[in-house]
C-alpha cells in the first residue's frame, strides 16, 4: 500500500510542478523582509540582538490559522506546549529549552510562571486561565525569545519570553473581513476596522468570534461536546500628540466557553485511588478505550468552563532628539468559572467546582537612546501587584471514598498576592564598526502573601449499623452501601498551615558580543541569568505530618549561548545557536495522592495500595537542587527561484536534573526533565507565482516532536501510560489564491488524521487521554480601502 503521507507531499509538489512554467516566471523574486524586534524595549534588527528570537509575522498567523500558543510553538525549534490545564481548550503548559513549570498541569493557582508574557509592551501573564493565551487575530507579529531574560523582563523569564505586537491604528482608512468555515461545525466572522478621526487620532476595531462543535462528543443522556467558543473584541487609539508625542490606548474583552475536555478513557493506570472500584465498561457507556475510541466520551454530568477577560494598556512614547521616554501602564482582569466532572465516567462520583480571579496591574518607565552613536544606553523602572482568589468545592455525588452524596471532600478559598519592583538598563558599547559590547542588569524585589480561608474537608461516613446502632437519626438522609446504610460525617474546618509569606530579590546580569563579518552577516555570544521568584504554597487540606507551609526559594538560570544569524548566499536567512544553560533550585510543583492504612500508617497511593481511608491530597512546590539543558538550534528561510522558497528549525536538546533526590516517586538525579523533547523539527515548501489572475500559494508543512516525560508526570524513572508522550510527525497543508480585494486561503491540520496525544487526566476508567483529529478550515477575506 502506498504511503499518504508521501502521496500527499509529492502530490502538492506535482500540482506546483505542473503549473506552466511561464506563470512562475512572472514571479519577482522579492527580497527577503528585514526582521524587526521590540522585545528588548525598543526596535532593533534581528541582526542586532544577541539572543535566538523567532519571529511569526501576521501573514503566517493568518495562513496557518495560528490560535494561541500551541499553534506558533510547533513552528520554533526546542519549544513545546502541552494540553494538561482545566482552564479550558486554549490553556497549555509550555517549554522552551527544557525550563516549563513542573508538575503544574492545571494546579497553577500557586506557581510562577517561567515565562514572559507581553502584548504591546504589558505583562498579561498572571491569567485566570492557567496560562495566559490571548486571541492572535490582527496581530502584527509574535516574538518568541528563547533562553532566560532577566534583564528585560524581570522575574517570569527564566525560561524565555513571549512578545505578541498588534497592528496600531493608522492614518488611512482601512476595512477587512474574515469569514471561515470548517469540518465539526467550525465556523469563524472576525472583521477589522481602521478609522482616521482626525489629522491626529485613529481608531483601530477588532472584533472576533469563532465555534467549533470539537472532538469528542458525550454520549452520555446528560448530552455535550468538547465544543469551544470564542468572542473577542479590541478597541485602539493612537494620537499623534505633537511635539514627538505618541499615546496609543488599547481596550481588549474576551469571552470564551469550553464544553467537556476532548478526553477519551484509556483503562490504563486507575491510580487516582479508585483500587476499590473495578474497571466496567459501563462505566464509560461501552464507548471503548483509546486508542480505539478517538471521540467518544460518557460522563454522568456536563463539563463547562467559562473564561472573560479584559485587558487595559496605555503606552505613552515622548520622543527627543537624543532621548526616547516611554510609560507603559495597564491592568488586566480575568475570571474562570468551571465545572468538571472528575472522575470522567457515567457514574455519579465526584466534580469539582472552581471559580479562578485573577488581577494585575503593572508601570513601566523606560528612556533610551536615539540617534547614531558609540554607545547606546537604555535604563528603566518596573513595579507589579498581582492577585490571584480561588474559590473550589469538590463535590460528592455518589457513596465514595467513605463519603455519601452532598459531601464536599474539600472546600476552600485561596488567596494570593503579589507585588515587586525592580531597576533595569543596558549599555550597547560600538567599539568598532565591526564589534559590539553589551551589558545590562536588573535589580528586582519580590514579596509573596498566600492565605487560606474557609477551608473544610469532609469527615467520614457515620454507620447505620455502628455509629447510630441501627436507630435513624431524625432528618438524616442515608445511603445504601454493602448491607449497611450511610449518612454524613459532616465536615471539619482546617486551620493549620492556612498562611504564608515569602519575599527575596534578584541581580540578573547579561553580557553579550557582537561581531559583524559583513553588514547581513553576524556571529554573536552571550551570558544571561534570569530567575523566578521566590514563593510560599500553603498546603492546609492534607492534615498530614508534612510541612503544611512549604517556602521555596528563587529558581536560578544561568545560559551560556553562541550563535550566527544573517543572509548568505544571497538568498537564504539563517540562526544558529548553541546553548549550555545551568539552574540552581528548579521550582517543582509537587502534586500526590496520599492515604491512610489498616494500620495508621501513612502510604503514597500509587494505584496499588491497600487504602483503608480516603486519598489525601499533597501539594507542595520544592526545589530541586540542580539541573541542566545544553542543545543547538538551526532555523532557515531561502529562495529556491522559480517561485519556490522553504523556510524550517530544526532543535536538539539534553536536559536533565542533575540534583533532585525529593522527586515524588524518589531521587531523580540524573534523570530527564519533564515535558523537554530531545529532537523537534518543522519544514516547508511553498511555491508562490500568479494563478487564474491572481496571486497564489502552496504549502506543504511537516512538524515533528521527539517522545518525552509528560509534563504533570511525577519527576523520576518510573514510567507508566501517558507519563511519556510518544514521538508524533504530523503533515499539514496550506493554499490560498488572492484577487483584487479578495482572497480564499485552505488550512489543514493534521492532514492524514495522525493519532498522538499530550496531555491526560487521571479517572475512574484509567487516564484520560487529549485527541487531535484533522481540522480543516476554508477563509475568505475581503479587503476595503
Amino acid at each position: 500500500m502506498r504511503n499518504p503521507r508521501r502521496c500527499g507531499l509529492l502530490g502538492s509538489l506535482a500540482l506546483a510542478a505542473a503549473l506552466p512554467a511561464e506563470v512562475a516566471a512572472q514571479v519577482a523574486e522579492a527580497p527577503l523582509p528585514v526582521v524587526t524586534i521590540t522585545a528588548q524595549k525598543r526596535p532593533q534588527s534581528a541582526l542586532d540582538v544577541n539572543a535566538s528570537v523567532a519571529v511569526i509575522d501576521g501573514d503566517t498567523v493568518a495562513e496557518n490559522n495560528i490560535q494561541g500558543v500551541r499553534d506558533f510553538f510547533a513552528l520554533v525549534p526546542n519549544v513545546n506546549a502541552q494540553e494538561n490545564g482545566n482552564g479550558g481548550a486554549r490553556t497549555v503548559t509550555i517549554s522552551m529549552r527544557g525550563i516549563n513549570d513542573q508538575g503544574a498541569g492545571g494546579e497553577r493557582v500557586a506557581a510562577v510562571s517561567a515565562f514572559a508574557f507581553y502584548v504591546d509592551d504589558l505583562s498579561v501573564g498572571n491569567a485566570a486561565t492557567d496560562t495566559a493565551n490571548p486571541p492572535l487575530y490582527d496581530i502584527e507579529a509574535i516574538e518568541v525569545l528563547r533562553g532566560p531574560q532577566g534583564t528585560y523582563f524581570g522575574r517570569n523569564a527564566s525560561g524565555g519570553a513571549i512578545n505578541i505586537r498588534t497592528n496600531k491604528p493608522g492614518r488611512e482608512f482601512f476595512g477587512r473581513m474574515d469569514l471561515g468555515v470548517g469540518n465539526r461545525h467550525a465556523w469563524m466572522s472576525n472583521g477589522v476596522l481602521n478609522i482616521p478621526l482626525s489629522a491626529t487620532l485613529a481608531l483601530r476595531q477588532t472584533l472576533q468570534k469563532q465555534r467549533e462543535h470539537g472532538a469528542v462528543t458525550n454520549v452520555h443522556p446528560v448530552g455535550g461536546d468538547s465544543g469551544t467558543a470564542l468572542a473577542s473584541g479590541r478597541t485602539s487609539l493612537r494620537w499623534l500628540a505633537g511635539h514627538g508625542v505618541t499615546a496609543d490606548a488599547s481596550l481588549t474583552r474576551t469571552h470564551e466557553t469550553a464544553g467537556t475536555r476532548p478526553l477519551v478513557a484509556s483503562g490504563q493506570r486507575r491510580n487516582w485511588g479508585f483500587t476499590a472500584i473495578p474497571l466496567d465498561a459501563s462505566f464509560i457507556g461501552n464507548t471503548g478505550l483509546y486508542p480505539d475510541n478517538r471521540g467518544l466520551a460518557f460522563q454522568d454530568s456536563p463539563s463547562r468552563t467559562i473564561n472573560d477577560s479584559t485587558v487595559a494598556n496605555l503606552s505613552v512614547q515622548w520622543r527627543l532628539p537624543a532621548v526616547d521616554l516611554r510609560a507603559v501602564g495597564g491592568a488586566a482582569r480575568g475570571r474562570s468559572d468551571s465545572k468538571q466532572d472528575l472522575d470522567g465516567s457515567g457514574r455519579a462520583l465526584i466534580d469539582r467546582v472552581s471559580v479562578f480571579r485573577a488581577r494585575s496591574s503593572s508601570l513601566e518607565l523606560r528612556a533610551s537612546s536615539v540617534g547614531v552613536r558609540s554607545v547606546d544606553w537604555l535604563a528603566g523602572a518596573y513595579a507589579y501587584v498581582d492577585a490571584n482568589d480561588f474559590d473550589n468545592e469538590i463535590l460528592v455525588r455518589g457513596v465514595i471514598f467513605g463519603w455519601v452524596p452532598g459531601d464536599k471532600a474539600n472546600e476552600n478559598n485561596i488567596h494570593i498576592r503579589r507585588r515587586g519592583q525592580a531597576l533595569f538598563g543596558d549599555l550597547s558599547w560600538h567599539v568598532t564598526p565591526r564589534v559590539t559590547l553589551e551589558g545590562g542588569a536588573r535589580y528586582s524585589r519580590d514579596r509573596d502573601h498566600q492565605f487560606w480561608t474557609n477551608v473544610y474537608a469532609a469527615n467520614g461516613a457515620l454507620s447505620l449499623r455502628e455509629h447510630d446502632h441501627g436507630v435513624r437519626v431524625p432528618g438524616a438522609l442515608y445511603f445504601a452501601s454493602n448491607g449497611d446504610f450511610l449518612r454524613s460525617g459532616g465536615r471539619t474546618a482546617q486551620t493549620i498551615g492556612t498562611e504564608g509569606r515569602n519575599r527575596g530579590h534578584d541581580f540578573s546580569p547579561r553580557l553579550a558580543i557582537n561581531y559583524r563579518l559583513r553588514p547581513d552577516l553576524r556571529l554573536y555570544g552571550a551570558f544571561s541569568q534570569g530567575y523566578k521568584a521566590a514563593g510560599v504554597r500553603a498546603n492546609p487540606d492534607s492534615g498530614l505530618e508534612f510541612p503544611n507551609i512549604s517556602r521555596y526559594r528563587k529558581e536560578r538560570v544561568a545560559s551560556y549561548e553562541a550563535g550566527m544569524k544573517g543572509e548568505i548566499f544571497g538568498s537564504t536567512r539563517v540562526e544558529a545557536a548553541l546553548f549550555d544553560m545551568d539552574w540552581r533550585d528548579f521550582q517543582v510543583h509537587v502534586n500526590q495522592t496520599w492515604c491512610r492504612l489498616a494500620d495508621g500508617s501513612l502510604a503514597q497511593d500509587t494505584g496499588g495500595v491497600a487504602c483503608a481511608g480516603g486519598p489525601i491530597p499533597v501539594d507542595r512546590i520544592v526545589n530541586a537542587g540542580r539541573a541542566r539543558s545544553r542543545g543547538a538550534e538551526l532555523s532557515w528561510q531561502a529562495r529556491l527561484g522559480s517561485g519556490f522558497s522553504t523556510r524550517g528549525a530544526l532543535g536538539v536538546l539534553r536536559a536533565r536534573f542533575k540534583d533532585f533526590k525529593g522527586a515524588p516517586n524518589g531521587d531523580a538525579s540524573g534523570t530527564e526533565i519533564n515535558g523537554a523533547p530531545r529532537k523537534s523539527a518543522t519544514a516547508n515548501l511553498q511555491w508562490s507565482g500568479s494563478l487564474a489572475g491572481g496571486s497564489a500559494f502552496l504549502r506543504p508543512e511537516v512538524t515533528y516532536r521527539s517522545s518525552f516525560r509528560n509534563v504533570v508526570a511525577p519527576a523520576s524513572h518510573i514510567d507508566s501510560f501517558g507519563d511519556r508522550v510518544p514521538a508524533r510527525t504530523l503533515w499539514h497543508l496550506r493554499a490560498g489564491l488572492s484577487r483584487g480585494r479578495a482572497s480564499v486561503s485552505l488550512s489543514a491540520e493534521n492532514l492524514f488524521n495522525k493519532d498522538y496525544f499530550t496531555g491526560f487526566q487521571e479517572s475512574v476508567a484509567g487516564r484520560r487521554v487529549d485527541v487531535h483529529p484533522r481540522s480543516i478550515l476554508f477563509r475568505l477575506m475581503i479587503v476595503t480601502r
